[in-house]
């Protein structure tokens, strides 16, 4: 439930377009029984648990990854390696996800739960040509290899430590 896969199916009840679930979990017959409903069952496309060259095979032929999470997630490893093969994302507001993309810019973020706002975002996204969709692809791989370039990632983590050690140096 907290994966937001049923906000997703129900967005994509307005949208011509295929769906392709990666992953599995205890709502999948919910999912297909929704999709059933919404009468797009023959566009909603099961892919299971999936890794390595699959994954990312699926992830390069996709117009976009959603990633509709509607728990707090930390950072979200799948919206970072979408990004990273230059996939534009759609995410929830959820957490850390939204801080990792530039909404309208690398990639979009809309208000979790919220099934008119994510089918606009997936909507725009399928519009888009294919000059403005490279130059959103480009900035969002640009984006993840800022955000997560080893050596900025250790010099920002060791900055926060070193932070950190100050306050408590402060409030002996």
């Amino acid at each position: 439930y907290e994966k937001g896969i049923l906000t997703l199916v129900k967005a994509m009840a307005s949208i011509d377009a295929p769906l392709y679930i990666v992953g599995t979990g205890p709502e999948e017959d919910a999912i297909r029984q929704t999709a059933e409903e919404l009468g797009i069952a023959d566009r909603v496309h099961f892919k299971g648990f999936q890794r390595g060259e699959a994954l990312q095979d699926l992830i390069r032929n996709a117009a976009t990854v959603v990633v509709p999470s509607e728990w707090y997630e930390a950072s979200g490893y799948t919206a970072c390696e979408a990004a990273a093969l230059g996939k534009l994302v759609i995410a929830a507001d959820a957490g850390g996800l939204s801080e990792n993309l530039i909404d309208g810019e690398t990639g979009f973020i809309y208000p979790m739960g919220d099934v008119e706002a994510l089918a606009q975002k997936i909507s725009q996204v399928l519009s888009l040509g294919d000059d403005a969709y490279n130059e959103m692809a480009a900035r969002a791989i640009a984006n993840a290899r800022a955000l997560f370039d080893p050596t900025t990632y250790v010099e920002t983590l060791i900055a926060h430590y070193q932070e950190l050690l100050e306050k408590r140096g402060t409030h002996k």
